[in-house]
């Protein structure tokens, strides 16, 4: 799983000659828009090889990773695999929400297939592969079990030692580097420019109409996969009957 320490408190943005907030800062528009057609050319095409499993998220509450330390919110996230800047672009925009940069409606609209939009990247200082799991073993040539399984178990995961050693590194180590980090200057910096980013209205309008029509086509998928896998047992169920 990976793990990131945020602080309390991206790619594709662009700034518009002349065009500044209240504060006189130059606004950085980002990607924002909605692809009825998707392009399957190769040159803009979302497909299974983009898609990650989140198997689950948590965050813990607020304390310092070390006694007197910086106090900080400790997330955790799981899943079979990872994009490059994906938990950073997560973090970044989860961020962005609770400060009222961005809309709620439009980071959840953000993770459609057709959606192309950037989203503000969190410092990558605090981020870390805190443990890594995996698939058991495979069974082969008829076998009732892998042949390491009496070494290892039935998959590859640490002994009680290791956990143990993992655990005391965590502690001595990680977590004292992990509250340096948090003072690293890069996180005040991305507080002081997040202010700066901007999703256009015009473009943010038609991805929200965009996202409904989507909505709505998923749903009736859904409902005609069901009324099919319903008839299908029906039927095999009809079939059962006339044969006792």
């Amino acid at each position: 799983g990976e793990e990131v320490v945020v602080r309390m408190l991206g790619a594709g943005e662009v700034s518009r000659p002349g065009e500044t907030d209240s504060s006189g800062r130059k606004i950085w528009y980002q990607m924002c828009r909605w692809v009825d057609q998707v392009d399957r050319s190769g040159t803009d095409w979302v497909g299974v090889r983009h898609y990650r499993s989140v198997q689950s998220w948590s965050i813990g509450d607020p304390e310092p990773t070390v006694p007197g330390g910086v106090p900080c919110l400790r997330l955790e996230v799981r899943g079979l695999s990872f994009m490059l800047h994906q938990i950073r672009h997560m973090i970044g925009a989860a961020v962005a929400v609770a400060r009222g940069v961005m809309a709620e409606d439009l980071l959840e609209a953000s993770l459609a297939v057709p959606s192309r939009m950037t989203v503000p990247r969190a410092p990558p200082h605090t981020l870390l592969l805190s443990s890594s799991t995996f698939p058991p073993f495979r069974v082969q040539g008829g076998a009732t079990e892998a042949a390491v399984t009496k070494y290892s178990g039935e998959r590859l995961s640490l002994r009680e030692g290791g956990q143990a050693a993992m655990q005391d590194f965590r502690v001595q180590a990680l977590n004292p580097e992990l509250n340096t980090l948090l003072m690293h200057p890069d996180w005040d910096r991305f507080s002081l420019m997040l202010p700066r980013y901007h999703w256009p209205e015009e473009a943010a309008a038609e991805v929200r109409a965009g996202m409904v029509g989507w909505r709505v086509a998923k749903e009736e998928a859904a409902r005609r996969r069901l009324e099919k896998q319903q008839a299908a047992e029906a039927a095999a169920a009809a079939a059962a009957a006339q044969v006792t």
